[in-house]
């Protein structure tokens, strides 16, 4: 059975990872994300950190300001589920979306991420649509 320490550290993970996706800074996913990481968006997946470092890279360059709040975060055994916002600025407008993700960890990386996201919101929000691909 896990202990308080080990949720406790999971979490703590997952909001570094969400903060290397936003951040930029070279290396910083490789070093939290398991080398063989499976990333689902959708019903789009792939494998390894190379997507990983593409998608958050082309959403940092369509929108200003990018960052995650969490909304909420619960953690059992190695998996931890996150309600989260990411928040932006896209065509001079603000962008609150409402996400829905899952991490599990291993060896103390994230092995695994499911992310759920209502693409349509941003298109309510901003007037225009968004298009972020897992694929180079």
């Amino acid at each position: 059975m896990p202990t308080m320490n080990s949720t406790a550290a999971n979490k703590q993970l997952v909001r570094k990872y969400l903060k290397a996706m936003t951040s930029g800074k070279p290396g910083d996913l490789k070093r939290l994300a398991a080398a063989d990481i499976k990333a689902a968006q959708g019903a789009e997946t792939a494998s390894g950190c190379e997507p990983l470092e593409h998608y958050a890279a082309h959403y940092r360059q369509a929108v200003a300001g990018w960052r995650f709040k969490v909304e909420r975060m619960v953690a059992e055994g190695n998996w931890v589920a996150a309600q989260l916002r990411s928040e932006s600025v896209m065509a001079g407008s603000p962008v609150s979306l409402p996400v829905a993700a899952y991490y599990r960890i291993a060896r103390g990386k994230i092995a695994e991420v499911q992310l759920y996201a209502n693409e349509a919101e941003v298109a309510r929000q901003t007037k225009s649509a968004l298009t972020v691909s897992l694929r180079p």
